[in-house]
């Protein structure tokens, strides 16, 4: 049977910045991680999801600053 990989959220993080930022394609990227397209497609997916919460945080920051 084989063993699932796990990825730290750093890793995934720094992968799909590489293809945003437009240093690798999603071709290069799975073809080097050895990831499926599927795979990469959802971490993409949640990465744009979630990206309003980073700043988001920010601002949750700043007001319990000024307190």
């Amino acid at each position: 049977m084989s063993k699932r990989r796990t990825f730290t959220p750093e890793f995934k993080s720094r992968v799909v910045l590489e293809e945003l930022t437009g240093v690798k394609d999603k071709a290069e990227i799975c073809r080097e991680y050895q990831l499926r397209p599927q795979v990469f497609a959802r971490w993409r997916a949640e990465f744009v999801e979630r990206a309003p919460e980073i700043f988001a945080t920010e601002r949750s920051r700043g007001d319990e600053q000024e307190r």
